[in-house]
């Protein structure tokens, strides 16, 4: 029997490619001797990441820039050959943009199904609007999510070298994750550097205390470091000094994961870790961690709220009325 090829395009930040992957899962399990070609962007990182989803079985990096230069069009060139001779059945675009339907209309592909991001789903999960492009209400809501947990599925014996090369291997302590950072492009969702000094403070001498984050988030991890006395509170920094892969072998050794609206939150829960993320503009129903829970800020500043731009004059203004106590006691409650 013939293969039916599919392809999915994606780009974005990491959580937003985590969130397209149950449907993919959906795709395998509904549709008989499928295969699954995931077209994102050309980063190494990502590309390993994404060879690790038991799912996709074949992984394409595009560089959809538009750098006119002679290097850049011929990979460009290089990819929509590779994309046309790939004769796909079936082409999604979950990442709609003048860019990406100019890519497909290069790419010659004629059956495109396009994932229409200003649909009315605002009370519902991002991964089940993906899920629309293609399924109906009945489907999507019959699909059991946690049973395909952990969507990321590096090798076992590699992930456990890697995690016994860890300072805190050997320890008798609870491991606690903490991703503090959320990029320069949305710092409204961050909750605030000195919160998170004062977790570690509280929970330090019962837990391990470990530090996620991209290399981008080196100078905040340095700051948190500089305010904490290493030598009474032990901290693992590995901030900057894991590939995404082994970010994800890490995380999933956790026992839980305390994060702001971020990549490597949502990767946590997608290796099935306990999550708690911390909200305060997110929309929680939209964006809450596969596995765990979201914490969102109830305080209402009257100003209406936007994801992507805070209209206060103060940042992290509804952040800050979610305490430290108040997520030291969700960490524990959630422990035991």
């Amino acid at each position: 029997m013939k293969k039916k090829k599919i392809a999915i395009l994606r780009f974005g930040a990491i959580g937003d490619i985590i969130h397209s992957l149950p449907f993919l899962f959906m795709l395998k399990e509904s549709i008989k001797n499928v295969e699954i070609t995931y077209i994102t962007a050309n980063s190494t990182y990502l590309i390993n990441l994404l060879k690790a989803v038991p799912c996709i079985d074949k992984v394409i990096g595009v560089d959809l820039s538009f750098n006119f230069n002679i290097n850049a069009y011929s990979k460009l060139k290089a990819a929509i050959d590779t994309i046309k001779k790939s004769n796909f059945d079936m082409f999604f675009n979950l990442h709609p943009s003048w860019k990406t339907k100019l890519f497909c209309e290069m790419a010659k592909q004629k059956e495109v199904y396009t994932y229409k991001s200003n649909d009315n789903t605002t009370n519902e999960h991002v991964w089940k609007n993906f899920a629309k492009t293609y399924f109906n209400k009945e489907q999507i809501e019959n699909f059991n999510l946690n049973s395909c947990l952990p969507l990321i599925r590096p090798s076992k014996q590699t992930s456990e070298k890697l995690f016994e090369t860890m300072p805190f291997y050997n320890s008798k302590k609870k491991l606690i994750g903490l991703i503090p950072f959320v990029g320069f492009k949305r710092t409204h969702k961050a909750w605030d550097l000195e919160y998170w000094v004062s977790l570690i403070k509280i929970i330090a001498s019962q837990h391990e205390i470990i530090l996620f984050g991209g290399r981008d988030s080196g100078f905040n991890a340095e700051i948190i470091m500089s305010k904490i006395n290493t030598a009474q509170i032990p901290v693992h920094n590995l901030t900057g000094k894991l590939t995404l892969l082994e970010t994800a072998m890490i995380l999933s050794k956790m026992d839980i994961i305390v994060g702001a609206d971020t990549g490597p939150t949502h990767l946590a829960g997608a290796m099935k870790t306990k999550t708690l993320a911390l909200f305060g503009p997110t929309n929680k129903d939209r964006h809450s961690p596969f596995y765990g829970k979201s914490l969102r800020s109830t305080y209402n500043c009257g100003l209406g709220c936007s994801e992507k731009k805070c209209t206060q004059k103060i940042n992290n203004n509804c952040m800050s009325h979610l305490t430290p106590i108040f997520v030291y006691n969700q960490i524990q409650e959630a422990l035991n």
